[in-house]
Protein backbone atom coordinates (compact mmCIF):
# COMPACT_ATOMS: atom_id res chain seq x y z
CA UNK A 1 0.00 0.00 0.00
CA UNK A 2 1.33 3.37 -1.01
CA UNK A 3 0.75 6.97 0.61
CA UNK A 4 -1.49 8.12 -2.14
CA UNK A 5 -3.60 4.79 -1.73
CA UNK A 6 -4.16 5.09 1.58
CA UNK A 7 -5.28 8.71 1.43
CA UNK A 8 -7.73 7.55 -1.19
CA UNK A 9 -9.27 5.31 1.70
CA UNK A 10 -9.68 7.57 4.38
CA UNK A 11 -12.21 11.14 4.27
CA UNK A 12 -12.17 13.87 6.85
CA UNK A 13 -15.25 15.66 8.04
CA UNK A 14 -13.80 18.92 9.51
CA UNK A 15 -14.97 20.85 12.39
CA UNK A 16 -15.34 23.95 9.76
CA UNK A 17 -16.22 22.65 6.28
CA UNK A 18 -15.01 25.00 3.08
CA UNK A 19 -17.47 25.35 0.09
CA UNK A 20 -16.64 27.19 -2.94
CA UNK A 21 -19.36 30.41 -4.29
CA UNK A 22 -20.59 27.34 -6.83
CA UNK A 23 -23.89 24.98 -7.03
CA UNK A 24 -24.38 22.37 -4.09
CA UNK A 25 -23.29 19.73 -6.68
CA UNK A 26 -20.32 20.99 -7.50
CA UNK A 27 -19.65 21.91 -3.98
CA UNK A 28 -20.47 18.02 -3.65
CA UNK A 29 -18.18 16.98 -6.85
CA UNK A 30 -14.92 18.10 -5.13
CA UNK A 31 -14.86 14.96 -3.05
CA UNK A 32 -14.39 13.14 -6.25
CA UNK A 33 -14.15 15.21 -9.58
CA UNK A 34 -15.57 12.95 -12.32
CA UNK A 35 -18.45 11.70 -10.28
CA UNK A 36 -22.05 11.79 -11.99
CA UNK A 37 -25.01 13.67 -11.15
CA UNK A 38 -26.39 10.08 -10.10
CA UNK A 39 -23.27 9.64 -7.66
CA UNK A 40 -23.37 13.07 -5.73
CA UNK A 41 -27.29 12.37 -5.24
CA UNK A 42 -26.41 9.09 -3.95
CA UNK A 43 -23.76 10.45 -1.63
CA UNK A 44 -26.35 13.23 -0.37
CA UNK A 45 -29.11 10.17 0.08
CA UNK A 46 -26.41 8.64 2.17
CA UNK A 47 -25.48 11.60 4.00
CA UNK A 48 -29.50 11.78 5.01
CA UNK A 49 -29.57 15.01 3.10
CA UNK A 50 -30.88 14.75 -0.26
CA UNK A 51 -34.48 15.10 0.89
CA UNK A 52 -33.53 18.58 2.36
CA UNK A 53 -31.96 19.25 -0.78
CA UNK A 54 -35.30 18.49 -3.15
CA UNK A 55 -37.37 20.11 -0.59
CA UNK A 56 -38.26 23.84 -1.92
CA UNK A 57 -39.35 24.79 0.94
CA UNK A 58 -36.14 24.36 2.46
CA UNK A 59 -33.76 24.79 -0.44
CA UNK A 60 -35.90 26.37 -3.00
CA UNK A 61 -33.45 25.39 -6.50
CA UNK A 62 -32.31 22.28 -5.05
CA UNK A 63 -28.60 20.84 -6.21
CA UNK A 64 -28.11 23.98 -8.32
CA UNK A 65 -28.59 26.23 -5.20
CA UNK A 66 -25.47 28.34 -4.50
CA UNK A 67 -23.36 27.85 -1.45
CA UNK A 68 -23.42 31.58 0.06
CA UNK A 69 -23.03 32.36 3.77
CA UNK A 70 -26.78 31.76 5.00
CA UNK A 71 -28.10 29.53 2.10
CA UNK A 72 -27.81 26.81 3.01
CA UNK A 73 -27.96 26.85 6.91
CA UNK A 74 -24.80 26.11 8.93
CA UNK A 75 -26.07 22.10 9.38
CA UNK A 76 -27.45 22.01 6.21
CA UNK A 77 -23.75 22.77 5.17
CA UNK A 78 -22.29 20.07 7.37
CA UNK A 79 -24.20 16.98 6.52
CA UNK A 80 -23.53 18.41 2.34
CA UNK A 81 -19.93 18.62 3.83
CA UNK A 82 -20.33 14.90 4.74
CA UNK A 83 -21.68 14.00 1.35
CA UNK A 84 -18.84 14.93 -0.26
CA UNK A 85 -16.79 12.86 2.17
CA UNK A 86 -18.99 9.61 0.94
CA UNK A 87 -18.87 10.27 -2.56
CA UNK A 88 -16.25 8.03 -2.55
CA UNK A 89 -17.26 5.58 -0.13
CA UNK A 90 -13.71 5.52 1.88
CA UNK A 91 -13.07 2.91 4.19
CA UNK A 92 -12.16 5.15 7.27
CA UNK A 93 -14.26 8.50 7.81
CA UNK A 94 -12.96 10.39 10.32
CA UNK A 95 -15.33 13.18 11.62
CA UNK A 96 -14.10 16.33 14.08
CA UNK A 97 -16.83 17.55 16.49
CA UNK A 98 -19.31 16.94 13.78
CA UNK A 99 -22.22 18.51 16.07
CA UNK A 100 -21.46 21.87 15.83
CA UNK A 101 -23.96 23.94 14.35
CA UNK A 102 -27.07 20.52 13.95
CA UNK A 103 -30.08 21.44 15.21
CA UNK A 104 -32.25 18.14 16.72
CA UNK A 105 -33.50 16.71 13.45
CA UNK A 106 -29.85 17.12 11.46
CA UNK A 107 -28.27 15.60 14.52
CA UNK A 108 -30.21 12.63 14.70
CA UNK A 109 -29.39 12.43 10.98
CA UNK A 110 -25.99 12.49 11.36
CA UNK A 111 -26.52 9.65 14.28
CA UNK A 112 -27.95 7.97 11.65
CA UNK A 113 -25.80 8.13 9.06
CA UNK A 114 -22.46 7.24 11.24
CA UNK A 115 -24.57 4.00 12.66
CA UNK A 116 -25.37 2.92 9.11
CA UNK A 117 -22.30 3.44 7.72
CA UNK A 118 -19.96 2.10 10.59
CA UNK A 119 -21.35 -1.54 10.18
CA UNK A 120 -19.12 -2.27 7.55
CA UNK A 121 -16.61 0.73 7.39
CA UNK A 122 -14.24 2.36 10.15
CA UNK A 123 -15.72 5.54 11.49
CA UNK A 124 -13.49 8.07 13.45
CA UNK A 125 -14.87 10.89 15.72
CA UNK A 126 -13.24 13.10 17.83
CA UNK A 127 -15.97 15.26 19.73
CA UNK A 128 -16.32 16.77 23.29
CA UNK A 129 -20.23 16.27 22.49
CA UNK A 130 -20.66 12.69 24.91
CA UNK A 131 -23.98 12.47 24.61
CA UNK A 132 -23.74 12.27 20.61
CA UNK A 133 -20.09 10.12 21.16
CA UNK A 134 -22.38 7.65 23.51
CA UNK A 135 -24.64 7.21 20.72
CA UNK A 136 -22.76 6.55 18.41
CA UNK A 137 -19.76 4.48 19.59
CA UNK A 138 -18.58 1.15 20.26
CA UNK A 139 -15.23 1.89 21.46
CA UNK A 140 -14.15 5.29 23.32
CA UNK A 141 -11.00 6.32 23.97
CA UNK A 142 -10.11 9.45 26.63
CA UNK A 143 -7.27 12.05 25.79
CA UNK A 144 -6.00 14.42 28.91
CA UNK A 145 -3.01 16.73 27.32
CA UNK A 146 -2.22 14.49 24.41
CA UNK A 147 -2.24 10.51 26.54
CA UNK A 148 -4.95 8.09 26.95
CA UNK A 149 -6.41 8.38 30.49
CA UNK A 150 -8.93 5.90 29.86
CA UNK A 151 -11.04 3.76 27.15
CA UNK A 152 -14.32 1.31 26.94
CA UNK A 153 -17.73 1.20 26.02
CA UNK A 154 -19.50 4.47 26.75
CA UNK A 155 -21.51 1.95 30.07
CA UNK A 156 -18.10 1.07 31.24
CA UNK A 157 -16.69 4.56 31.30
CA UNK A 158 -19.58 5.56 33.08
CA UNK A 159 -18.85 2.99 35.39
CA UNK A 160 -15.73 4.45 37.03
CA UNK A 161 -14.74 7.45 38.72
CA UNK A 162 -12.67 9.02 35.44
CA UNK A 163 -12.56 11.86 33.21
CA UNK A 164 -15.37 10.82 30.78
CA UNK A 165 -17.89 10.25 33.65
CA UNK A 166 -16.70 13.32 35.36
CA UNK A 167 -17.89 15.27 32.27
CA UNK A 168 -20.57 14.02 31.13
CA UNK A 169 -21.89 14.58 34.64
CA UNK A 170 -21.00 18.09 33.83
CA UNK A 171 -22.86 18.36 30.94
CA UNK A 172 -25.85 16.50 32.49
CA UNK A 173 -26.66 18.30 35.35
CA UNK A 174 -30.79 18.58 35.82
CA UNK A 175 -30.90 22.40 35.02
CA UNK A 176 -33.76 22.48 38.15
CA UNK A 177 -31.00 21.16 40.54
CA UNK A 178 -29.12 24.13 39.70
CA UNK A 179 -31.59 26.63 39.66
CA UNK A 180 -32.62 24.97 43.36
CA UNK A 181 -29.14 25.75 44.81
CA UNK A 182 -29.30 29.32 43.16
CA UNK A 183 -32.32 29.91 44.98
CA UNK A 184 -31.48 28.46 48.16
CA UNK A 185 -27.53 30.86 47.72
CA UNK A 186 -27.73 34.20 49.66
CA UNK A 187 -28.02 36.91 47.18
CA UNK A 188 -24.93 38.22 48.26
CA UNK A 189 -23.23 35.34 46.32
CA UNK A 190 -22.91 34.53 42.96
CA UNK A 191 -23.49 31.39 41.31
CA UNK A 192 -20.15 29.53 41.27
CA UNK A 193 -18.54 29.75 38.03
CA UNK A 194 -17.28 27.00 35.38
CA UNK A 195 -13.50 25.96 35.92
CA UNK A 196 -11.63 27.56 32.96
CA UNK A 197 -9.28 25.39 30.69
CA UNK A 198 -11.40 21.86 30.70
CA UNK A 199 -8.92 19.34 29.53
CA UNK A 200 -9.57 17.99 26.40
CA UNK A 201 -11.12 14.53 25.03
CA UNK A 202 -10.96 13.24 22.07
CA UNK A 203 -12.87 10.29 20.99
Amino acid sequence: MTLPSLREQVSKLSQFPFFLKDSIRENIRLGKADASDAEVEEACKLAHIHDVITNPQQIPKGYETIVDVQVPSGGQKRLIALARCLLRKPEVLLLDEPTENLDADQRNRLISVIREYAKDRTCLVVSHDLNFVGAVSDRIIVLNKGRVVDKGTHEELLQREGLYKTLYDLKNVDPELLRTRRDEEPSAMPPPAMPMGMPGMNF
